[in-house]
């Protein structure tokens, strides 16, 4: 069962992937490399909520230190894991590169067996796996439990881990989420009421930045 948090928006990551899933089809809103960085973005800010992974400035940088204390989260677990390889800490940015590779795969692989998506294979099997959600209004389900999340009284951190998220991806905020356009840009600037997390979505915009000014292959 995907975990709910206010206004029955589920966690980050899981919230993250059916906002960017095409209603039925399962396709993608985003590119893969931007929906990669942005659902890194989501599972080390989740973990950052319950200071499973913390953030801490050195000298030279920030760094992100990481619990020893295992998940029993599947998907958190593995964030951990991934997070504890890298020594001997990793910066935001290094944390974003190690886990945004297979962010789309891992998260939909977890909401697989959840039983919110369904595999589908590409012609011949050729390409990436595309997850189709069983439900074919998840992504406006998600979308509207977003939108009462952020005409909240209180936002909760969960709520700002997504905005950091999306935000990350550099995109304004459009279509359904256009009428909350301005609670989110409002929230985008209260990111730092997560430790960490102005950081980390720094992190994010600026590995985003870089694939705007990548040659072509």
């Amino acid at each position: 069962m995907v975990e709910r948090q206010q206004g029955n928006l589920p966690l980050p990551a899981q919230a993250l992937f059916l906002l960017m899933a095409e209603d039925g089809t399962g396709r993608l809103r985003l590119s893969p490399q931007l929906a990669g960085i942005a659902l890194a973005v989501a599972r080390v800010g989740e973990l950052m909520l319950d200071t499973t992974v913390l953030s801490r400035r050195t000298a030279e940088q920030t760094v992100l230190t990481t619990s020893t204390r295992p998940d029993g989260d599947l998907l958190r677990e593995r964030t951990r894991r991934a997070l504890s390889a890298v020594r001997p800490h990793p910066t935001p940015r290094q944390a974003l590169e190690v886990l945004a590779a297979d962010a789309y795969t891992l998260v939909g692989d977890y909401l697989v067996a959840a039983g919110h998506v369904q595999p589908k294979r590409t012609l011949f099997g050729l390409g990436a796996t595309v997850y189709r959600p069983v439900d074919a209004n998840a992504d406006g389900v998600a979308m509207a439990a977003l939108r009462r999340a952020l005409a909240a009284p209180e936002v909760s951190g969960q709520t700002l881990v997504l905005v950091a998220a999306l935000d990350a991806t550099g995109r304004p905020p459009d279509g359904p989420l256009e009428p909350v356009a301005r609670q989110f840009r409002l929230q985008a600037q209260r990111l730092g009421s997560v430790p960490g997390l102005p950081d980390l979505h720094q992190a994010g915009r600026d590995l985003v930045a870089r694939l705007a000014t990548a040659p072509p292959l």
